[in-house]
C-alpha cells in the first residue's frame, strides 16, 4: 500500500510539473545563441574599381532587459588607398515578431521608454531581421529623397569551420550597386 501511495504522489508531482511548463532554467536557448559573440575580420569590395578595403567588426548579444531580444553592434572602417579612411557604426536592438524567426528592429526608444522603429518616411531606415538555417539576414529599407528605394541586405552565414560568411548587397530601384564579401573570425564569445 505505502509503494502505490509513493507511486500516486510521484505521478501526481509529475503532472502538476507538465502543467506548470518548463522551468526557466530548463527553457529552450535563444535562437541566437549560435551567432552570440565578437566577429572581425577584412572583406572586399566585389564588381567595383575601387580598390579599398573594409575592416568589418559584428558583436551579436543577448539583452540584458529582455532574454528574447538581442542587438547586433557593427562598425565597417573602409581604408581607401588614396588615403582618408572613413568609419561607420551601427547598433540594432531586435525582437521577435509574430512570425516565427522574423525579428523587427528598433533603433531608438519612445518618451515610454519603449524601443521602437525609425520611421522610413523621415528619410531613416527601417530594419528587420530574419533567421534561416545558419544564416541571419538583416535587411534596411530606405525610401530616397525622390520616393525611390535602396535595400541593403546583410546576410551572416555561421559556418562549421567557425567563421561568419558575410555577404553585403545594396540595391537602388532595382539596380544592383555595390556587392561584398568576406569571412569574419570569431574573436571573443558571450
Amino acid at each position: 500500500m505505502r509503494n502505490t501511495l509513493s507511486r500516486v504522489i510521484a505521478l501526481v508531482g509529475l503532472v502538476m510539473l507538465c502543467i506548470a511548463g518548463p522551468n526557466k532554467s530548463y527553457a529552450q536557448k535563444h535562437p541566437m545563441d549560435a551567432f552570440f559573440g565578437l566577429f572581425s575580420g577584412v572583406v572586399a569590395v566585389m564588381g567595383e574599381a575601387d580598390t579599398s578595403t573594409r575592416e568589418v567588426q559584428v558583436h551579436i548579444y543577448p539583452d540584458d532587459d529582455d532574454d528574447e531580444n538581442f542587438l547586433i553592434d557593427w562598425t565597417t572602417v573602409i581604408h581607401r588607398e588614396t588615403g582618408g579612411d572613413k568609419e561607420a557604426s551601427y547598433s540594432i536592438h531586435f525582437a521577435p515578431s509574430e512570425r516565427k524567426d522574423i525579428y523587427s528592429s528598433a533603433m531608438r526608444k519612445n518618451m515610454f521608454g519603449n524601443w521602437v522603429p525609425l520611421n522610413p518616411l523621415k528619410g531613416d531606415p527601417y530594419v528587420w531581421a530574419r533567421l534561416k538555417n545558419n544564416t541571419l539576414t538583416v535587411y534596411a529599407m530606405i525610401i530616397t529623397d525622390d520616393g525611390g528605394y535602396e535595400m541593403q541586405q546583410y546576410d551572416r552565414t555561421l559556418r562549421d569551420d567557425g567563421h561568419m560568411k558575410l555577404v553585403f548587397t545594396r540595391i537602388r530601384n532595382g539596380e544592383a550597386l555595390r556587392s561584398i564579401e568576406g569571412l569574419l573570425t570569431r574573436v571573443d564569445d558571450e
